[in-house]
């Protein structure tokens, strides 16, 4: 059975039940439903503000996407090694990355795995993106897995500024904690680079790495 309903002008098309239950798309039919799909600016809201109302969003395997401006919470994982980098220029993460929506502040963790070809050379994290900062503070710590040793802990006020230190030619860990209050809009990234100048292979942003960050305002 095919049918249409259509509404065209700037009337209000509304369609609702007293007490019953209002049902779209519930049969066991392999179909795509869209809503508010169209190519111009729309608001689109979904559920209400009642104290008792609840929301659910569920879904199978094929998981959940959310496109578009961050304005909840988000969390990203490596599913893969990064490349190695092998000299002292900071590199953004191609994955730990995402977008900031202006004036809202952001609470943020970045855990990073690491793994370093090179005792001297060692490790060094700052933050980044091309989204602008109101105000910013954070906590870069980093750990050397090889001797258990904290080996770096400062805050960093702006994007760009790194911590680093010399680390065991082996594994190593670090996080980036922090809030951001966010003025002109873009991306928001953590980057990485050899601490040192020198003739070793690198140091790697490895799988399993993550970033969480969270809207507070």
């Amino acid at each position: 059975t095919t049918a249409t309903i259509e509404a065209t002008g700037s009337g209000i098309l509304a369609i609702q039940t007293a007490t019953g239950t209002m049902n779209i798309a519930t049969t066991a039919s392999i179909r795509a439903v869209n809503l508010a799909t169209g190519g111009a600016a729309q608001t689109v809201t979904v559920g209400s503000t009642n104290s008792t109302s609840t929301l659910t969003l569920q879904a199978g395997t094929g998981g959940v996407d959310v496109t578009g401006d961050l304005r909840t919470n988000k969390w990203i994982g490596k599913g893969a090694d990064g490349v190695a980098v092998t000299d002292t220029t900071l590199v953004s993460d191609a994955t730990l990355t995402v977008s900031l929506v202006a004036g809202v502040k952001y609470g943020f963790r970045f855990r990073c795995f690491t793994i370093n070809a090179g005792a001297a050379e060692g490790v060094k994290f700052a933050l980044s993106g091309t989204a602008t900062v109101t105000a910013m503070k954070a906590m870069i710590t980093i750990f050397d897995d090889v001797l258990n040793t904290m080996v770096a802990l400062s805050r960093v006020t702006a994007l760009g500024s790194s911590v680093g230190a010399a680390m065991s030619t082996g594994d190593g860990f670090a996080t980036v904690d922090g809030v951001i209050e966010c003025n002109a809009a873009g991306t928001f990234v953590v980057q990485l680079a050899q601490n040192a100048t020198g003739a070793n292979a690198g140091v790697i942003m490895q799988r399993n790495s993550s970033m969480e960050i969270v809207r507070l305002t």
